[in-house]
């Protein structure tokens, strides 16, 4: 059997993603820790807390790896686009900071 999950993300900006687990490289030695640092798809800037979420198994409510890592919106950025017609409209890219009261975001770096 092989691990399943995803990895997710924060930077220092607030902008959150996820990435498959299968696709980063690890240190098993080291609890898992990402050795190859993944830029922000918004603001390039590498990311600064990281949570893994297990879904080897599936979802288990009695695990708390299993699910996402909690996090608080903080507020968001306009983003600006354009529809084929050369028409601006804005699209919302929301912030956040980790809600670490479950312990399961890392600060990267420690």
């Amino acid at each position: 059997m092989s691990y399943e999950g995803v990895e997710e993300f924060i930077c220092n900006k607030g902008h959150y993603w996820t990435l498959d687990a299968g696709v980063l490289h690890y240190d098993f030695l080291d609890n898992m820790r990402i050795m190859e640092k993944v830029a922000c798809p918004h603001c390039k800037e590498t990311p600064a807390y990281t949570c893994s979420v297990d879904e080897t198994n599936g979802y288990d409510p009695n695990l708390p790896c299993t699910f996402h890592g909690p996090k608080i919106e903080i507020g968001y950025e306009d983003i600006e686009m354009q529809d084929h017609h050369g028409n601006k409209y804005f699209v919302k890219l929301e912030r956040y900071k980790p809600d670490n009261s479950t312990n399961r975001w890392r600060k990267e770096g420690d």
